[in-house]
């Protein structure tokens, strides 16, 4: 449908259409082009209101071509950074069109009022300081879109004495809503969560991989979901187009939206689908291999799609945990050529999830107040992710053991020193015991020969000593 192309080297000034503020770029071939999310707000929607039309491609896109749109879409090139996307100002006039014709938006109507007496590219030409002859307009309207009629000054009177007439019966009636976002779609679904493993197995999961997540994002740009709803299909009541993980993980996407914490997580609002989601099956995980596909039964209504079937088929999730925490087993899917495979576990018994860098499986011990089984992260190497507790209890551990460690060596080498000292004062004794005896021995009348044998001296030492 659009013609994506990147141009760089784009100019932009603000303009006023009757008494609505609007930016207009122009590129380097003198096109003048309009923000798609301000369009959208300009004629009386939200900003991805376009966005939205685009990529569901339905009635609402049929009835805007039929309007003139055809979709010349470009990205804007910003200082080497892609800023947003630009549309052309007949599509422009067809979002007009349609807002005030088949929604009623009363500003896109005061818009179109404006337009058919100044048009949009006349006041693009003023405010970049362009003048063209009367002539030289009409034959640019007519090769874009045969819009010379909207020249007719008794035209552009007749339309804006309807407006006047009828502006009370202008109520925005006919276009559905735009698609929610995840401040308007509930966050519960009002069910009891199923067993008290549940909080602190999420909790544990969540608080073992922050260094993981710190050396992923070091901007900080990912989500960490529990129990709350993954929107992927508006429905009536929303919650039916929702499923709720027990705990997911999303990559690259802001934690807060708009500085809001988030409430859910909506596909059609973010476009980035969760890494891997986990389930806690209290019961056998018939539930969370259910594979039931959405379709419509006898009696009109449809019928409510199984879990792996939207991870699989919709949502497209690279990895599926099940967790069954009544016998301990882990089951692990990953989405490879638009299917789900099961996979196997490698020699240490765990679950490479190889775009984190980590592998997932089954660890026996005490966490809280509870010792049992839970699901744990290690990192490539076998070595058990710790949590924020266990990381400061081993370094508490470290420290007492180098403490114990200095003490021991201290200790050590006091014994050193008093085996030392105990040994000169030993030599000490026998040293002076030798002084004594050889002028005794010598009185006695034996030679210093005699006295060095009895010794053990030198005849030296005996000379010395004596």
């Amino acid at each position: 449908m659009s013609n994506k192309l990147r141009i760089e080297g784009v100019k932009s000034k603000d303009i006023t259409i009757g008494e609505i503020p609007i930016s207009v770029y122009m590129d380097l071939e003198g096109e003048y082009r309009w923000s798609m999310r301000q369009a959208s707000m300009t004629v009386g929607f939200n900003e991805g209101w376009l966005s939205d039309t685009l990529r569901t491609d339905g009635n609402a896109l049929n009835t805007l071509k039929g309007y003139g749109f055809k979709g010349d879409i470009v990205e804007f090139q910003g200082q080497g950074l892609i800023e947003g996307n630009l549309i052309s100002t007949e599509d422009f006039m067809a979002m007009i069109m349609y807002a005030a014709v088949i929604g009623r938006r009363r500003q896109a109507i005061a818009l179109l009022a404006a337009a058919f007496y100044e048009t949009l590219e006349r006041r693009a030409d003023h405010a970049f300081g362009i003048i063209r002859d009367e002539d030289e307009y009409i034959q640019k309207f007519e090769f874009r879109n045969d819009a010379s009629i909207l020249l007719n000054k008794d035209l552009r009177s007749a339309i804006g004495e309807w407006i006047d007439e009828n502006q009370d019966s202008l109520l925005p009636t006919i276009l559905p809503p735009a698609f929610p976002d995840h401040t308007q779609l509930p966050d519960s679904d009002g069910t009891f969560v199923k067993n008290f493993q549940e909080h602190p197995q999420s909790i544990l999961l969540t608080d073992s991989l922050e260094t993981t997540l710190q050396t992923l994002h070091p901007d900080g740009q990912y989500a960490i979901g529990q129990d709350c709803g993954i929107y992927w299909r508006e429905t009536d009541p929303p919650e039916k187009g929702a499923e709720a993980p027990d705990w997911f993980y999303v990559p690259n996407v802001p934690p807060l939206i708009d500085g809001e914490i988030r409430r859910s997580y909506v596909i059609w609002r973010e476009y980035i689908v969760p890494l891997i989601a986990i389930e806690f099956a209290s019961g056998n995980g018939s539930e969370e291999r259910n594979n039931t596909p959405l379709s419509r039964l006898p009696e009109g209504v449809n019928q409510k799609p199984g879990k792996f079937w939207v991870y699989e088929q919709i949502i497209h999730l690279p990895y599926y945990a099940i967790y069954i925490i009544k016998t301990s087993e882990l089951e692990v899917y990953n989405w490879v050529n638009t299917r789900y495979r099961r996979l196997q576990p490698n020699d240490r018994g765990h679950y490479p999830i190889d775009l984190m860098g980590v592998e997932l499986g089954v660890w026996e011990g005490s966490y809280q107040n509870q010792h049992q089984r839970w699901l744990r992260w290690w990192d490539n190497e076998g070595n058990l992710l710790l949590t924020g507790s266990e990381q400061a209890r081993l370094e508490r551990l470290h420290t007492e053991q180098e403490r114990q460690r200095a003490e021991a060596e201290r200790e050590r080498a006091e014994s050193e020193r008093e085996r030392a000292e105990a040994e000169r004062q030993r030599a000490d004794r026998a040293e002076q015991t030798q002084r004594d005896a050889i002028p005794q021995l010598l009185a006695m009348g034996l030679t210093v020969e005699q006295v060095a044998q009895a010794l053990s001296l030198s005849v030296e030492d005996v000379q010395r000593l004596g």
